[in-house]
């Protein structure tokens, strides 16, 4: 598999103007490290919906996957993102959380880790 595939077009074109195979790889090191994660933790936050037909679009805060991608986000993202697209899913894990916070059971822990990795990225985004 060629890795400039991967890369966005721009940076892609740009590899090919330069034709230096060290910044090549430099470019490919610097994207893959800032840019990358950031991109799939977006993609990971509607993974954590619950997908049933006719339920409210709810976050599964006691799910090990929601867990896993909680703490996931928490250390690709620094706050300094744009926060149209974290706020809401910030929201939608507040009031999953609410909801499910007097459950138990062999979930719980789950949710406290859940729980825990939703403020700290809410401290991340505090103004």
């Amino acid at each position: 598999m060629n890795r400039l595939n991967i890369l966005p077009a721009d940076i892609h074109e740009y590899i090919f103007f330069i034709r230096d195979q060290r910044l090549v790889i430099l470019i490919q090191k610097k994207w893959r490290k800032y840019h990358a994660p950031k991109i799939v933790a977006a993609d990971l936050l509607a993974s954590c919906y619950s997908s049933r037909p006719g339920i409210y679009a709810s976050v599964l805060v006691m799910e090990p996957h929601t867990a896993g991608v909680m703490e996931y986000i928490v250390k690709v993202l620094s706050g300094k993102e744009d926060r149209t697209i974290w706020n809401t899913f910030l929201e939608d894990i507040e009031y999953a959380l609410f909801e499910d916070q007097f459950s138990g059971g062999p979930w719980a822990q789950y949710y406290n880790r859940t729980d825990a990795a939703f403020e700290t990225l809410k401290d991340k985004f505090r103004d």
